[in-house]
C-alpha cells in the first residue's frame, strides 16, 4: 500500500467512507482495485484534510469530527466546510480551505 493510500484510509477511518469520498473524489473501491492513479493535488488534499482532523482531535471523537464538516459556519458565509471542500474542485492554498483550517485550529484553543 502506498503512503497516500494509508493516509486516505486514516481519513476514511475518522470521517467515514461516504464523507471521505465526497471530500476527495477517491473511493475505497478504487484503492482496493488498484485502478486509481492520483496526482499530487489529490495527495495534497488528503494531507490537508488530515491536518484539519488533527486540529479537531481532543475536542471531538471521530463521529463528532465527521459532523463538524457538515455544520454551517458564519465565517464561511453560513456554509458548512463540506460545501467548500467538495470532491476535487478545491486546493489547500485557496482562501476557503485556509479559513476552514483556521476554524479547526481554533476549536481546541476555545476549549482552554
Amino acid at each position: 500500500m502506498k503512503k497516500w493510500e494509508k493516509r486516505y484510509v486514516e481519513l476514511e477511518t475518522v470521517v467515514g467512507e461516504y464523507l471521505a469520498y465526497k471530500l476527495t473524489g477517491i473511493s475505497k473501491g478504487h484503492i482496493a482495485k488498484r485502478k486509481l492513479q492520483i496526482g499530487q493535488d489529490a495527495i495534497n488534499r488528503i494531507n490537508f484534510l488530515l491536518k484539519i482532523i488533527c486540529c479537531l482531535r481532543g475536542a471531538y471523537n471521530n463521529e463528532g469530527i465527521g459532523r463538524w464538516f457538515y455544520r454551517r459556519r458564519g465565517e464561511l458565509r453560513n456554509k458548512p466546510p463540506y460545501f467548500i471542500l467538495h470532491e476535487d474542485c478545491w486546493h489547500p492554498n485557496e482562501e476557503g480551505p485556509q479559513k476552514i483550517l483556521q476554524l479547526a485550529k481554533g476549536v481546541n484553543s476555545e476549549a482552554t
